[in-house]
């Protein structure tokens, strides 16, 4: 799936970021965003959704979620987006 979502010729490549364990050089976390254009009362909105975030069990309990997240923000703001669109089927802790 991870192949499929990095492959999609809609994606910015600099709204992928991994966590890369520096000893086993495994991806232990991804969070990929993807540009759109969403009509909300007769007004287009350039947003970015967030289509895929994944984190090892390993260092899931360590809060880089929030961290994931903070830092798609910020390269979304750079790109002149300041609207976003997440969904998630758990609560994450708040940095």
């Amino acid at each position: 799936m991870l192949e499929w979502m990095l492959l999609n010729p809609k994606l910015l490549g600099k709204w992928h970021i991994g966590i890369e364990d520096k000893v086993t050089k495994a991806l232990k976390g991804v969070i990929i965003a993807t540009p759109i254009k969403m009509k909300i009362k007769a007004k287009i909105v350039q947003m970015a959704v967030v289509n895929f975030l994944c984190i090892d069990k390993s260092i899931a309990s360590k809060k880089i979620i929030p961290i994931l997240i903070s830092e798609l923000q910020r390269r979304v703001y750079i790109k002149g987006i300041n609207a976003g669109i997440y969904a998630s089927k758990k609560i994450f802790p708040t940095p």
